[in-house]
């Protein structure tokens, strides 16, 4: 049977009462289905399941035309399908449950698709496209209706058990909450905040802008100080913790000792209205095992995501001479050592072995206490940005690195340090793939580097003397150096190591995602890279590629990556697997190593518009504040400029020496002679500088 329904479109046209027609002429169409359709052709055997959506002007054809018959092979759809405007199903076509056709998009004779497949074009703007935030609620009400249905007798059981109470377990934890999820956090210590708490130094802080590191509902958040010291970043954890109440999921002195991921098993679903022949993979359960008291105990979940942290175990090595030769103090600088060294540093010559966020933290810390001179020796090339790059990657939306890397050159520039991929350059350029540790930020270590206060040097100590520190240099031999206080900040273990003992059975990443399982998810700050085998034109090819990618997320602190990535974790728990195995097929290679790259993070798939859009607007509402606290880059450098002066001004009180004033608007004035800075800056560089309060204890 063949007809044209236009007679009817603006009178019943999605509406059940379209359903009902079109069954009443031999078709069998759920009453909740919607169709927006003008044509069908041969509606007899036609199949369309429950809250499905077919849109205006798709096309159904159920026949196949022979030079001597016409043969008829009925088309099924699935329950919550959506077929989209002008798209077309030919003969015999299926579509499994949740399977989505792009607009202007066919699915070919005896295609099937399977269930939450997304096939086609581009996702046209429709009324069915859900907010994002209705998308997670769908999402987690299937998490939590499947963890009741899972639940044991006798058998505890969450929806989300989160390994570790630092900064990124917590925020991650208040995201499932937010959900409905029932969560439990497990800590092995007996206190939150993790690496704040035991790795920091007093004299730490945070080296991105306070929106980037703001933890949810904190109060009277325009007047929080920028980069917030130590101190301040357990206050706002504790006032965090106990705002939402986050100790009665807390359990403290629980040490996880074995993670264990049982899969979904695989089903054939045969003669069920719109799954024929489907494959149906059902989510499966991890099992969490951990001590407490003295006894063993175990959850039952439907995920886990593992917050460790980034720096859990020291890294130690003994230099020769160090400990026998060399007649200074020796610290790691991290951990809270480095507090006797720093009242009596005055007019002493350090040396810094590193190239991470310590190391840089430690040449701020020693000249600001009075030191007269700092040597950084760094093995692998080193990236230091300015703060206002963070700023600019946190608040732009669609610029290339390539613009970028024009404001890094002139903070080098204006200091005194050579860029280059060379070993004989001080710096590598912007988001060079050679670089190994992640970048930091620092305005004051452009600033030591003009006053000619900080010397970097590419190579390996190689022996410590009485008063001095012996350097091979990549390029140039050695060389022999001044050192009274010798700094080893040479990093951590990999993350992993911590991971492996309680998840002996790990063998391999993608993103974020353990042995490609949808239940597990490793999040902690990531390395920048482990190195590259590349050659040198490998090297330059992939380097032009990285300048003219547009970051979608900005400089990431963990605590908005862990948010992100608890949103995530719920939307691939809450799908069909089928769902989560395409998205796999998108992620970078997996890797060997637990932790995750820079270039390996992930914010878009291409075989899922729903999710993309629904991770794009997670980190836009965290773009969104720093926005907020500082709407143009011009009062951005209003603040920026206040903590570098006072910088300065700690140094000079410190050691005495004269310091000529305004270095801090030289620096601002050097930044914005960048032409991406002249093409986004609204007022001139000279505007009538604002006081800004620097906050206490920085």
């Amino acid at each position: 049977m063949q007809m044209n329904q236009q007679m009817w479109n603006q009178v019943i046209n999605g509406t059940p009462w379209q359903s009902l027609v079109i069954s009443s002429w031999g078709a069998d169409v759920a009453y909740s289905a919607r169709l927006f359709t003008r044509f069908f052709a041969d509606i007899t055997g036609l199949i369309i399941g429950p809250n499905s959506v077919l849109d205006y002007d798709c096309y159904l054809e159920q026949h196949q035309k022979t030079s001597t018959k016409i043969e008829f092979h009925p088309i099924t759809i699935g329950s919550r399908c959506v077929l989209g405007q002008r798209s077309m199903l030919l003969h015999s076509s299926n579509l499994g449950d949740g399977a989505w056709v792009y607009p202007l998009s066919a699915v070919p004779p005896n295609e099937h698709v399977d269930p939450d497949e997304a096939v086609g074009g581009v996702l046209a703007v429709s009324y069915y496209t859900q907010e994002p935030e209705a998308i997670l609620m769908t999402a987690t009400k299937t998490l939590r209706a499947r963890t009741d249905d899972a639940s044991k007798p006798g058998k505890e059981t969450v929806d989300i058990i989160i390994v570790g109470a630092g900064a990124g377990g917590l925020v991650a934890a208040y995201e499932f909450i937010n959900q409905g999820l029932n969560v439990r956090i497990l800590e092995k210590t007996d206190d939150i905040m993790g690496c704040w708490k035991n790795c920091a130094n007093a004299t730490s802080h945070v080296a991105v802008s306070e929106a980037t590191y703001r933890f949810p509902g904190a109060d009277n958040e325009a007047d929080l100080g920028d980069y917030p010291p130590r101190t301040q970043v357990l206050k706002n954890g504790h006032h965090f913790f106990e705002r939402y109440n986050l100790d009665r999921i807390t359990e403290f002195n629980a040490e996880v000792t074995a993670i264990n991921d049982f899969p979904g098993i695989s089903k054939l679903v045969a003669s069920t209205k719109g799954q024929k022949g489907v494959v149906k993979y059902s989510h499966g359960h991890c099992e969490v095992t951990y001590t407490r008291g003295g006894k063993n105990k175990t959850l039952s979940c439907s995920g886990v995501f593992v917050a460790t942290g980034a720096q859990c175990e020291q890294n130690h090595h003994i230099f020769p001479g160090e400990d026998t030769v060399f007649k200074g103090p020796t610290a790691y600088g991290s951990a809270n050592d480095i507090g006797d060294i720093v009242n009596n540093i005055k007019g002493k010559n350090v040396v810094i072995v590193g190239g991470g966020a310590f190391a840089v933290e430690n040449v701020r810390t020693m000249l600001m206490h009075g030191a007269k001179h700092v040597t950084l020796v760094h093995r692998s090339t080193l990236q230091v940005w300015p703060r206002s790059v963070h700023y600019l990657m946190s608040t732009e939306k669609d610029r290339p690195f390539r613009d970028y890397a024009e404001v890094y050159e002139k903070a080098a520039n204006w200091a005194g340090f050579t860029i280059g991929e060379n070993d004989s350059c001080q710096l590598a350029p912007l988001m060079h793939p050679t670089t190994k540790a992640q970048p930091t930020a620092s305005d004051v270590f452009f600033a030591f580097g003009k006053l000619g206060l900080v010397t970097l040097v590419r190579g390996e100590i190689c022996e410590m003397k009485k008063n001095s520190a012996v350097v091979n240099k990549n390029v140039g031999g050695t060389t022999e150096i001044k050192c009274d206080v010798f700094i080893k900040c040479i990093g951590w273990m990999e993350p992993g190591h911590m991971l492996k003992k309680f998840y002996p059975n790990f063998t391999h990443r993608n993103f974020v995602f353990l042995n490609s399982s949808p239940r597990i998810m490793f999040v902690c700050d990531p390395h920048y890279s482990y190195g590259t085998t590349m050659s040198d034109s490998e090297i330059k090819d992939r380097y032009a590629a990285i300048l003219d990618t547009v970051p979608i997320g900005g400089t990431f602190s963990v605590l908005i990556l862990a948010r992100v990535m608890a949103w995530l974790h719920m939307y691939n728990l809450g799908n069909d697997v089928t769902r989560f195995n395409k998205m796999l097929t998108t992620l970078p290679p997996a890797s060997s190593h637990p932790t995750c790259t820079w270039d390996e993070q992930k914010f878009s798939f291409p075989s899922n518009k729903e999710l993309s859009d629904m991770i794009h607007f997670k980190i836009g509402t965290h773009k969104d504040l720093v926005a907020s606290k500082h709407p143009t880059v011009w009062d951005f450098f209003i603040m920026s400029s206040a903590y570098l002066k006072r910088d300065i001004k700690a140094y000079a009180t410190n050691t005495g020496n004269t310091v000529g004033e305004g270095i801090e608007k030289e620096f601002k004035n050097a930044l914005c002679e960048a032409p991406m800075l002249q093409d986004i800056m609204s007022t001139k560089i000279d505007h009538a500088e604002e006081e800004v309060e620097v906050v206490e204890g920085y």
